[in-house]
């Protein structure tokens, strides 16, 4: 297993979401100088959760000690209904947010696409692309490389919606153009390492949808994303 370990496995947390279709892999527990922690927030807050044999309510941080492990111990809420979409907020191949919401008027992805429950794989600018481009930036290859092999292994036949997002600074028409040119990047870089294009779906949003207020540049930097978008 690579060093950098590719979070985004943290796909499980509710049966009611798209389930891997390989068999469940066997657990390989790392040394414990290679565990990372993992923040589960959620809407509403104060949800109770199970992971494994360990409760906690959230928002929490839980220590993982391989992608394995988040497999095989899912992740559960207690006395809560379905939830509606997991946004797992990748900043880096070891440091991960999940977000866990419960109503479907807080999902606009959902809403957006027609979608009952959605998976949101959510790559900021940071890591993705330069600014105003859309050329693919080279530290985030490697984590293409890894959604892609997940996507091939567990998830074969499910629909992957490529959708890129702005902010508001600018003409609304040059916004839509880059998010679309940086979706149209990421789906090309998924169909070279073998994720087939049939599958595949590009949307760009502009700043159509953002995930916070535009007002202040903290929030303008969140809202210039790339989402990898697994529906049911």
């Amino acid at each position: 297993m690579k060093r950098g370990l590719f979070l985004i496995f943290l796909l499980p947390l509710f049966a009611a979401c798209p389930q891997p279709k390989s068999p469940k892999p066997e657990l390989v527990t790392l040394p414990s100088e290679n565990a990372f922690s993992v923040m589960i927030t959620s809407v509403p807050n104060n949800v109770e959760i199970l992971f494994g044999d360990m409760k906690a309510i959230t928002p929490t941080k839980l220590k993982v000690h391989s992608i394995d492990q988040l497999l095989l111990d899912n992740i559960k809420a207690v006395n809560m209904p379905e939830v509606v979409e997991r946004r797992i907020k990748i900043y880096s191949e070891k440091e991960v947010e999940v977000n866990l919401f419960f109503d479907r008027e807080l999902s606009e992805m959902a809403k957006a696409l027609n979608l009952t429950k959605i998976i949101v794989f959510d790559y900021g600018e940071g890591i993705t692309f330069d600014f105003n481009k859309y050329e693919i930036k080279p530290n985030f290859k490697p984590l293409l490389a890894k959604q892609a092999d997940m996507l091939k292994k567990y998830f074969d036949g499910i629909d992957v919606y490529v959708c890129g997002h702005s902010d508001s600074v600018g003409r609304r028409d040059y916004n839509l153009e880059l998010s679309l040119d940086r979706a149209k990047s990421v789906y090309d870089e998924l169909a070279k390492l073998g994720v087939p294009k049939s599958s595949m779906k590009i949307q760009g949003f502009g700043s159509d949808y953002p995930l916070v207020s535009n007002d202040t540049e903290e929030g303008r930097a969140q809202n210039r994303r790339i989402e990898i978008i697994l529906g049911s």
